[in-house]
């Protein structure tokens, strides 16, 4: 497959690719699953940022990213979702 030989050409170019998971939990970077646990046990963003001594627009950014990731609307499925 073309993609998967280009993959090997940029691999042998001293590129590193992330992941070819789009979708799903598995596709989360280790800080938006991170941010999506403590956010899915109750918090909202601002307890969240505190908790994790981050910013508030840091927990917004990486939940946007979870949400869509995990094709959810908003926290209301985020627990559902993680599991």
């Amino acid at each position: 497959m073309v993609a998967e030989g280009a993959l090997r050409e940029l691999g042998a170019l001293g590129d590193r690719t992330r992941t070819r998971i789009l979708g799903g939990v598995d596709a989360l970077t280790p800080t938006g699953r991170w941010v999506a646990e403590v956010t899915a046990g109750g918090m909202n963003n601002r307890e969240t940022a505190q908790h994790l001594f981050v910013g508030l627009r840091t927990v917004e950014i990486h939940l946007t990213h979870v949400y869509g990731k995990l094709d959810i609307k908003g926290r209301q499925g985020l627990a559902e979702a993680l599991r």
